[in-house]
């Protein structure tokens, strides 16, 4: 997502609510995620993983408009459906500006947004609160955990099959890679570090 951008366009997007399109529009969060417009819940509709992963999807995307102007003329010219909402983010911006945007401006500020609405989703998530986690500890050990396992001993093909590609053309695609996501990176660094927390917890006492 970071250097192929327009790769993106009529492609599948993990954690897309709308039909795994990759849309805009299907990565919203209001008060809470609903589950995904096909019927098939997301990650068994977990919140913890949901969040971290539209916050792994956004995040790229913010920084390759905040790296590169081209990109977001990419984002609005040749990706279907990708900036459905950005008349939103124009009028929000300027209501909180002293003076006119620019597109490019208004583009980083919108991505930007997306990216930090979810990690900020993640750290108030009651889940979250109540069990110690650390939204930007539980995003950076799964960056790790990915890059771990794209590592694959210095050749690409031993890499897991949902790693190896570049784009999801198929709604399937995409949600092989959320369970991919879910069974092998998420499940695992939550269950550390709850393990982690209680080792912290008895050594206090």
């Amino acid at each position: 997502r970071l250097f192929n951008l327009k790769e993106l366009d009529k492609t599948f997007g993990p954690g897309s609510t709308y039909d795994h399109q990759n849309w805009d529009c299907g990565y919203r969060y209001d008060s809470g995620l609903d589950n995904s417009n096909s019927g098939i819940p997301i990650m068994n509709n977990n919140q913890t993983f949901r969040l971290a992963v539209n916050t792994l999807v956004w995040i790229p995307i913010s920084f390759s408009a905040i790296f590169d102007n081209s990109n977001n003329n990419i984002m609005k010219n040749n990706i279907d459906h990708f900036l459905n909402t950005l008349s939103d983010a124009q009028t929000n911006f300027k209501k909180s500006a002293c003076r006119e945007r620019t597109l490019d401006e208004t583009i980083r500020f919108y991505t930007f947004s997306r990216a930090a609405v979810f990690l900020r989703g993640l750290e108030t998530l009651e889940q979250s609160i109540t069990n110690g986690l650390n939204e930007i500890h539980f995003v950076n050990q799964s960056l790790l955990r990915i890059w771990l396992c794209c590592d694959a001993k210095g050749d690409p093909k031993n890499r897991p099959l949902e790693l190896q590609k570049r784009v999801y053309k198929t709604e399937k695609e995409a949600i092989e890679y959320e369970n991919f996501l879910e069974k092998n990176i998420f499940h695992p660094i939550y269950k550390d570090m709850l393990e982690l927390q209680k080792e912290y917890i008895d050594l206090a006492k």
